[in-house]
């Protein structure tokens, strides 16, 4: 009989375990990075539309961003100009930022990668999260600032995504979805 009652015993605090595990797990991928601070919604208006994905090299988060940006590239309209700026923050040494992230990037068809030193554009643009986009219209206005991933290193489907290609149909491109993805700045 103790036997029996250690085994379930033991059986329940393994279930009990798991499912806290999973809460955690889960919690932690449902939580976005630290919001965005306050940026200007103006930019030099290019004749083109524009869209800025500022990102941290070492974000494993960021591989999801980028896995949409590769969607949004792939549906946004033609002579769009796409960055992803990578911010190396101060007293890190250079070459840094090169990493898999910035491999990734470099990968994708139609889109710049750049160097951020010290992260002044970022900060300029509030970007306080790896994964945050800017979509900016051909006259410079900003259209969207917000996350397009749904979740912490999850592709897939989602309100960010959607809102940033509805923008570039020169549709409302409704409230900003939340930036999944690590800290920018330690500050």
């Amino acid at each position: 009989m103790r036997t029996e009652a250690a085994v379930w015993g033991g059986l329940g605090a393994w279930l009990t375990a798991v499912a806290v595990g999973f809460g955690l797990f889960h919690g932690y991928d449902a939580t976005p990075g630290p919001a965005a601070a306050a940026a200007s919604n103006e930019s030099a208006g290019t004749g083109s539309w524009q869209v800025v994905l500022y990102a941290h090299p070492h974000c494993p988060c960021t591989r999801a961003s980028l896995a949409e940006l590769a969607e949004i590239v792939a549906r946004g309209p033609h002579g769009m100009v796409t960055e992803v700026v990578f911010v190396r923050p101060p007293g890190t040494p250079p070459g840094w930022e090169r990493g898999t992230n910035w491999g990734a990037a470099g990968r994708l068809t139609g889109v710049n990668v750049r160097l951020d030193e010290g992260g002044v554009e970022a900060r300029r643009a509030g970007a306080a999260a790896s994964g945050l986009t800017v979509v900016t219209d051909p006259t410079g206005a900003v259209v969207y600032r917000g996350g397009i991933s749904p979740a912490r290193g999850r592709p897939g489907d989602n309100p960010g995504r959607r809102a940033v290609l509805a923008a570039l149909r020169g549709e409302p491109a409704g409230p900003p979805a939340p930036v999944y993805g690590c800290p920018l700045f330690d500050d």
